[in-house]
């Protein structure tokens, strides 16, 4: 993973120059998942349902006049709520945070006036190392994602945004105890609401 990370990175890096444009953005995001997980060693698969909040960076590079860019992003989620099984829906006591990062490409479909219209997708991956909630999970879950965002200009390149991301796991490790691997499938939506500055 840190060889794939590494790559994007100075593949971003060496493109630079061609990039003509960009932007940074500051974002919140209540993110909502809904899923099952299977333990490797034993058993069916086991419905839950969590509920975070994530607050990061949020940033794109685009090539030239062709819409085209890549995408990437960082940031913290807040785990507030979560259900197991049949389980009443349990508000965290503790809001042990975690992080995640992300990276893809992204394509300007509609850039008029005061208004643009963006869409992504890409690789997103959540770290929970803080063993938080109901089962103490620690481990990786990386997702594939589709996302789109509407960004209307308020002051010179400035922007105020409206998104939201959908996401599906592709592979997961995560923990609970010494060796409870478990296999996580399900899909999760994240609204969103930036702040952007253009460049």
């Amino acid at each position: 993973m840190k060889r794939i990370i590494a790559a994007f990175l100075l593949l971003a890096a060496l493109a630079a120059p061609a990039f003509a444009e960009g932007y940074a953005s500051v974002i919140v995001a209540p993110d909502f998942f809904w899923g099952g997980h299977t333990y490797v060693t034993n058993g069916p698969s086991e419905n839950f349902v969590k509920m975070r909040l994530s607050i990061g960076f949020d940033g794109a590079n685009f090539f030239g006049d062709s819409g085209f860019g890549v995408e990437y992003g960082a940031g913290g989620s807040m785990l507030y709520a979560e259900r197991m099984a049949d389980e009443p829906l349990a508000f965290s006591s503790s809001y042990p945070w975690d992080f995640y990062f992300n990276i893809g490409l992204g394509y300007k479909f509609v850039q008029q006036g005061f208004f643009t219209a963006r869409v992504g997708f890409g690789l997103l991956a959540d770290i929970d190392v803080n063993e938080g909630g109901a089962d103490g999970y620690r481990g990786i879950i990386l997702d594939f994602y589709a996302s789109v965002k509407a960004m209307f200009s308020v002051a010179s390149n400035v922007s105020i945004d409206i998104g939201a991301r959908f996401a599906t796991p592709l592979f997961s490790a995560r923990f609970s105890g010494n060796d409870s691997q478990e296999k996580i499938s399900g899909a999760s939506v994240a609204p969103s609401l930036s702040v952007t500055y253009w460049y």
